[in-house]
Parts: structure tokens; C-alpha cells; sequence
């Protein structure tokens, strides 16, 4: 099985709510470990940030200023990783058209303010997880990563499919959705409360964590203010006061006026990722695994 149902089975859709994408080789780019079959460690997923719903699947893997994605993609290969950079059932989509529905409408008209979104992307995960299965004739070691709103799926899926990864990776993620900057919407104006992230979410999460973030990121409200408005911080502080493998970093580069203030991902963040993944995630997943 290399493709599954193209929505979710009738009656579990609610108001707002969007069916699956199909997960294939058409919606999964995927770059092999050096060496191939039989040399592979795992699977790297890395979550992508929010894209052109127009956009052409596979997508590419973007190598330009603030989506340095390559690096790490070449990083992970050169260590014995499968890279995966998927579609996943959702995106900005401002104006409601093109491949995916709009996040924003969606939640907007979602009684359970976001609720809907964060279910059909769990339903989504499980479809990825199946797919990798099928591929590989097993189910590979995964770690899940991803920037910005990728930051954000890959909290929810250490959260809630904790079973089905070895650690997770974030940079940049969206705590508080209402404080998250984008231009042309009126974020403050829409209830996200059912995809804020909690203070306490990593708490109880038994598993090497990595989350990344700035001080001066407006993109995910940290300059909203005078004072943070992310729970980035206070969710590494209490994950770590909890006893968990929370780590953190800080990346505060500017590219300039044409991006956001610190919400970016460069080759030093690609870097600080493969550091991690060498030094807390290979010796959880051995080479030659298949």
C-alpha cells in the first residue's frame, strides 16, 4: 500500500474540517540515505512551514534565506537517514482556493476552534505512518521535525502519537495562534484555543525533545509585545522541571527586512538539528537497520 483513502470515512468530518491528502511517493519527497537499502538508520520527516497552496506536490525541498532545508536534508542523508519532506492536508490558502483549504477560514467556522484541524492531521499521521510500512516492508524508526507551523504538527504528534517516533525536533513553532503575525489576516480576530499549545504539553512526554526558537521571532508573537507572548520558553522550563530530555536553543538572526524578525531557518539551526539528532537520536537508532 502505497496510497490510501483520499478523505476520511464518512461522518467523522465535521463543520470546517478537511479530508486527507493521499500519502505517496506523488506527495512525499523523499531523499535516501548515502548508501541506501540496507544502510539506513531511519526516517527524518521534516514537517514543512507554511506554503503557496498552489504549489506543485512532491514539493521541493527549498535551500534559499530563512528555509535551509537542504542542509539538513544533506546532514541526516550523509548520517544514515531517510529525509521525507511531505504535503500535509492543510495550508494558509488566504483566499480558500487552490490544493488545500484555508487554515484560517477552516478554524474560523470550527466550533471547536481548531479542534477539527488538529484530528484530520493526527488521521493524516497515522496514513504517513501506514505508508512507511508499506514502503519499507516495516515500520522504520521516525523522528519527526519541522519549522514554524511544521514546528507546531510535530508538538501534536509527540503529544499524541508518542508511540510512533523516537524524538521530536521544533523551530520557530506557534504557541498561541491568536498572537501569530501574518499578513492580510486578522489572526487576534479567529478562536484558536483548540491548537494553542499548553505550557505543561511536553510534560509528560517521555522523549528526546529539541525546540528552537527567538526572542525577537514576531512571526509566533515573541515582539508582539514589550513582554514574550509565547509559551515556547515555559514549555521547555516546565518540560525540563518535569524531568523530561527537553532541550533547547536559541536563534535570533536577521536576514533582513524582506523576512520576519528571527523566524527562519538557517544553516545554523540545520546545524544545531544534526548535532542533536548525533548526538541523543543515533544511539537509539543503530545503522543497518534496513
Amino acid at each position: 500500500m502505497t496510497t490510501h483513502c483520499a478523505s476520511v470515512a464518512a461522518g467523522t468530518l465535521s463543520a470546517g474540517q478537511i479530508p486527507c491528502n493521499s500519502v505517496s511517493p506523488s506527495t512525499v519527497t523523499t531523499s535516501d540515505a548515502v548508501g541506501g537499502a540496507g544502510t539506513r538508520r531511519g526516517v527524518v520527516c521534516f514537517l514543512h512551514p507554511t506554503q503557496n497552496s498552489d504549489l506543485k506536490m512532491p514539493f521541493a525541498v527549498p535551500n534559499n534565506i530563512g528555509t535551509n532545508f537542504q542542509s539538513l536534508q544533506t546532514s541526516v542523508n550523509s548520517d544514515g537517514w531517510v529525509f521525507d519532506y511531505p504535503a500535509y492536508p492543510v495550508d494558509w490558502s488566504v483566499g480558500g482556493v487552490g490544493t488545500f483549504p484555508s487554515l484560517y477560514n477552516m478554524t474560523n467556522v470550527d466550533s471547536g476552534h481548531g479542534t477539527a484541524l488538529v484530528n484530520v492531521l493526527m488521521t493524516w499521521w497515522d496514513h504517513y505512518i501506514a505508508y512507511l510500512r508499506s514502503r519499507y516492508n516495516l515500520t522504520p524508526k521516525v523522528l519527526v521535525g519541522g519549522f514554524s507551523m511544521g514546528a507546531w504538527l510535530s508538538f501534536l504528534i509527540a503529544i499524541n502519537r508518542t508511540s510512533t517516533i523516537l524524538g521530536m525536533f521544533a523551530h520557530c513553532p506557534p504557541t498561541i495562534w491568536a498572537n501569530v503575525a501574518i499578513s492580510g489576516l486578522n489572526m487576534s480576530a479567529v478562536n484558536w484555543t483548540g491548537m494553542n499549545l499548553s505550557t505543561t504539553c511536553l510534560s509528560t512526554v517521555m522523549l528526546p525533545t529539541l525546540v528552537g526558537y527567538s526572542t525577537t521571532d514576531g512571526i509566533v508573537g515573541y515582539s508582539a509585545s514589550s513582554s514574550p507572548v509565547s509559551n515556547t520558553d515555559a514549555i521547555i522550563t516546565n518540560a525540563q522541571g518535569a524531568g523530561q530530555n527537553c532541550t533547547r536553543y536559541s536563534s535570533s538572526t536577521d536576514a533582513g527586512t524582506a523576512y520576519p524578525n528571527g523566524h527562519l531557518y538557517l544553516p545554523g539551526d540545520a546545524t544545531q538539528h544534526q548535532t542533536w539528532i548525533t548526538s541523543t537520536i543515533d544511539p537509539l537508532a543503530p545503522a543497518n537497520a534496513f
